[in-house]
C-alpha cells in the first residue's frame, strides 16, 4: 500500500485520479485474484475507506484490513 505525493492520473472512468495504490506480488493467480477480492471488499468498508483517503497511520489501516478480512472468513465459515 502506497500514498503517491502527487495524485496519479491513469485515466479511471470516473476522472478522478489514483491517491492509492495496492501492489500484490503473489505465486500464482489463484492467491492474486483472492487478494484483489478482499481488496475489493475492504474498499467497500466506509470506514477502512476513510482510512485510505485520510491517510491513516499504519496500525489503523491494518487493523481495520484484518476486521474486514475476519468478516469474511466468518462469512466463508457458515
Amino acid at each position: 500500500l502506497c500514498f503517491p505525493k502527487t495524485p496519479v492520473d491513469f485515466g479511471a472512468i470516473d476522472g478522478k485520479p489514483v491517491t492509492t495504490l495496492f501492489a500484490l506480488v503473489t505465486s500464482n493467480v489463484r492467491t492474486h485474484l483472492q487478494l484483489l477480492s478482499r481488496i475489493s471488499l475492504a474498499v467497500h468498508n466506509p470506514e477502512f475507506r476513510k482510512a485510505l483517503t485520510t491517510r491513516a497511520p499504519r496500525e489503523v489501516i491494518v487493523g481495520l484490513s484484518r476486521n474486514v478480512d475476519e468478516s469474511v472468513g466468518a462469512r466463508g465459515a457458515r
